[in-house]
């Protein structure tokens, strides 16, 4: 399928660009789940999915507040997070969010969030 965009300015200057993509008709389904309930020494976050082709993307582990405490960009599953923060440090006992953004050839998706519970004895 192709598609063109033109644009024209108010004093007329015109210009267009026509790009090629297909959309697939199938959705994929992606989820990830947990290992360690609760963790103590860390979270082995797992994924499930209906790709065609093993994907990769970013992990993100975020705090009740939205905030993001940790996120790995090239991420491959399973994947063994430490209970660290983006700077390496132990993160507080409490309630975590963990999500994944996919991609595997020209399929993308993302997981629901999943809680991770820390509580470290």
């Amino acid at each position: 399928m192709d598609s063109t965009l033109d644009v024209v300015d108010n004093v007329g200057n015109r210009s267009n660009s026509t790009i090629s993509f297909y959309v697939l008709n199938q959705s994929v389904v992606s989820t990830v789940k947990v290992a360690e309930q609760p963790a103590r020494t860390m979270a082995t976050i797992e994924l499930e999915h209906n790709f065609h082709y093993e994907p990769a993307g970013r992990l993100v582990i975020e705090d009740t507040e939205g905030n993001v405490v940790f996120s790995e960009p090239d991420c491959t599953f399973p994947y063994q997070w430490t209970l660290t923060d983006a700077e390496g440090n132990a993160v507080p006992d409490g309630a975590y969010n963990c999500y994944a953004i996919l991609k595997a050839q020209k399929q993308y998706s993302s997981t629901p969030k999943v809680k991770i519970i820390v509580i470290k004895q």
